[in-house]
């Protein structure tokens, strides 16, 4: 039976998801991954503004749903 690297690919992919054991990483390569997402996440904050600071302004704009919205 001949498999090709789809194939094989494909099994992999299959068996990580059923597999119920953490995947195990060097210290090294944890901090590299986490300074990675740290700067990733500050480029978004820095093009997109902060997502706590957007989702507090629309609580609070639903919190008071009888003033109108020129009235601050």
């Amino acid at each position: 039976m001949k498999t090709t690297n789809h194939d094989s690919g494909r099994l992999i992919s299959r068996a990580h998801e059923e597999c119920n054991q953490p995947i195990r990483v060097s210290a090294k390569a944890f901090l590299a991954f986490q300074l990675q997402m740290q700067a990733e996440l500050d480029a978004l904050v820095a093009e997109f503004g902060n997502p706590r600071r957007i989702l507090r302004t629309e609580l609070r704009q639903r919190r008071r749903p009888g003033k109108s919205p020129d009235r601050s």
